[in-house]
């Protein structure tokens, strides 16, 4: 009976002190983790405040696709600033999740890799044409009933397309 009870009541210390020893290592990772989880949503945030103006995000967004629908107010020269900006940010903080790859789940560092694969600056930006006839006719008549009926109707270009 007593071997029993000292089995007993040596499993159970064990069992607490591998609990404890767990617990002690899991703060520990928590706390080395605790910076660079700070630095990356600091970027993160940064990165958000640039706000590129074009309809979906050319940054998160799978290559080579690199046509997007501009804003309304959107300039060539602001979308240049804004793309160039967002990836600076966001390339600072998957770097911050690659370094300290234990310290982020596998989706963040699948982002980051994304993030990462796509180019650092984007050089120029093709705005969309002006509406036009289909035909490449100069009509003065875009924005009534019936221009360019004789000439394959009005085009719109949609996309801006960034070059890097």
């Amino acid at each position: 009976m007593k071997i029993v009870t000292m089995g007993t009541l040596s499993l159970i210390v064990a069992t607490i002190a591998w609990s404890t020893w767990r617990a002690w290592q899991h703060d520990a990772a928590e706390a080395a983790c605790k910076t660079p989880r700070s630095q990356r949503a600091a970027a993160v945030k940064e990165a958000g405040l640039e706000k590129i103006p074009v309809i979906g995000d050319p940054i998160s967004s799978p290559w080579p696709n690199n046509a997007y629908i501009p804003e309304s107010n959107a300039t060539d020269r602001w979308i240049l600033i804004a793309y160039n900006q967002r990836r600076k940010y966001l390339g600072e903080a998957s770097r911050v999740v690659l370094q300290y790859q234990s310290c982020f789940n596998w989706s963040d560092r699948s982002v980051a890799q994304q993030v990462l694969n796509t180019p650092e600056t984007a050089i120029s930006v093709d705005m969309p044409s002006p509406a036009r006839c289909a035909d490449g006719w100069p009509s003065g008549s875009i924005g009534k009933r019936g221009a360019c009926s004789h000439h394959g109707g009005v085009v719109y270009d949609l996309y801006a397309v960034l070059h890097f």
